[in-house]
C-alpha cells in the first residue's frame, strides 16, 4: 500500500517544521511499520493509505513531487499541493493517471527472479552503449567508467544514469523465450572466457536478428563489448584469448584518444578561411605531434585528413616571394 504521513523536523537555525513521507509497505507488514515509526519518532501521524497501491506508485509519486523534496527521497515539505493529491486519490486505480517512471526498488524484486542475469549496473551500461558501435563505443564505455568511478556504490550508479538519461527505458524484461532461456544455460555451462566468447556466434546464428539482443543484454558486459566491438572474424584472429583481446582493445582506445587529442590541437591552431604556406603548415604540425607524441612525418597535406583545402598562391610578406600554400575553407 501507498501511504503518506507527516512528522516534525528539526528546522536549521531552531524551532519545527512539517514535513511529509510518502512510502510503501506491504498490506501484511504496515502495522510493523507503524510500531518502528511510533518507536523512533512519536511526532509522526498517518494521513492516508492507499490499498493496492506498489512500488511503481510509489516511485511515480517521487518523481511527481519532487520539486517539494527536502531529505534523501522519501521526505518532503508539507505543501497543499500534496494534500489535495491525496485528498482526491484514494484507489489504487485512481494512480494510474501519474506518469510512469523508472524504479529502481521494483527492479530488485525481477532481479532477484532473473539469476542468469549480470549485474543490474553492467546491464544498464549496456543500455546507455546501445546505440554506438566501434572507437566511438570503446570511448563513450571509457568516459563512462570513469565518470561512475567517483561514485561509491552500484546504487549511487544506477540511480545517476537514471537521472543522466532520462529518455532511456532502463525497465528489464523478463526473460520467457525457451531459445534465449537455453543458450544463456549453455553459455553459463562453459568454463573457460574463450569458450564463451566463441559460442556467442553460435548463439546469434540459432537466436537470429530478433532475439539476440536479448541474450547479450543477459551476458556480463565484457561479453558483449567485445562481440560487438571486434565482431566474430576478429576474434577469431586474436584466438578468442582473453589477454589479446585487452591488449588489442587497449590499442584502440589509445590510438582513439590521440586523435581525438590531435583534431583538437589541430583546430585549436587552424582556422577556417585562414591561409598558409606548406612551410607554415609543416613547422605547425611538426610542433603539434612532438607535444602529442605523435609518431609521424608531418606534411603539409596532411591538413587534407581534416580540412577541405584549396591551393593557392600568394606573396609572402617577409620574402615578398610568391609562396605556395593552402586557403582552409571548411571543416570535414
Amino acid at each position: 500500500m501507498i501511504y503518506l504521513i507527516k512528522s516534525a523536523a528539526f528546522k536549521e537555525g531552531g524551532g519545527y517544521e512539517t514535513i511529509l513521507k510518502i512510502g510503501y509497505a506491504s498490506e501484511n507488514s504496515m502495522r510493523y511499520r507503524e510500531t518502528a515509526y511510533r518507536t523512533e519518532n512519536p511526532t509522526f501521524k498517518i494521513i492516508q493509505t492507499i490499498h493496492g497501491g506498489d512500488l511503481q506508485d510509489e516511485t511515480n509519486l517521487h518523481y511527481k513531487f519532487c520539486h517539494l523534496l527536502r531529505y534523501g527521497r522519501e521526505w518532503f515539505s508539507e505543501d497543499e499541493e500534496i494534500y489535495e493529491f491525496f485528498r482526491s486519490h484514494t484507489t489504487k486505480e485512481s494512480l494510474q493517471d501519474l506518469e510512469t517512471h523508472y524504479s529502481i526498488r521494483k527492479q530488485k524484486i525481477i532481479d532477484s527472479e532473473e539469476k542468469l542475469r549480470p549485474s543490474r549496473l553492467s546491464w544498464m551500461i549496456g543500455k546507455v552503449l546501445e546505440t554506438k558501435s566501434g572507437i566511438d563505443y570503446i570511448l563513450s564505455l571509457e568516459e563512462l567508467i570513469n565518470t561512475l568511478g567517483s561514485l561509491k556504490s552500484d546504487k549511487d550508479k544506477q540511480e545517476f544514469l537514471v537521472l543522466t538519461y532520462p529518455d532511456i527505458n532502463f525497465e528489464q524484461q523478463a526473460i520467457t523465450s525457451d531459445g534465449v532461456l537455453g543458450a544463456l544455460n549453455t553459455f553459463n555451462s562453459f568454463p573457460t572466457f574463450a569458450e564463451k566468447l566463441r559460442y556467442i556466434h553460435e548463439v546469434e546464428v540459432t537466436l537470429g536478428s530478433e532475439q539476440m539482443p536479448l541474450f547479450l543484454d543477459s551476458i556480463p558486459l565484457k561479453f558483449k563489448n567485445y562481440y560487438l566491438v571486434f565482431g566474430d572474424t576478429r576474434l577469431k584472429a586474436l584466438e578468442y584469448r582473453e589477454i589479446e583481446i585487452t591488449r588489442e582493445w587497449e590499442r584502440i582506445k589509445n590510438n582513439s584518444e590521440l586523435e581525438r587529442d590531435l583534431i583538437s590541437a589541430i583546430e585549436s591552431v587552424f582556422k577556417v578561411g585562414e591561409r598558409y604556406t606548406k612551410a607554415q603548415i609543416k613547422e605547425k604540425l611538426r610542433e603539434i605531434y612532438q607535444e602529442l607524441g605523435y609518431k609521424q612525418s608531418p606534411k603539409a597535406t596532411d591538413l587534407e585528413k581534416w580540412f577541405i583545402l584549396k591551393s593557392i598562391m600568394f606573396t609572402n610578406k617577409e620574402t615578398g616571394k610568391r609562396d605556395a600554400g593552402f586557403e582552409i575553407l571548411s571543416r570535414k
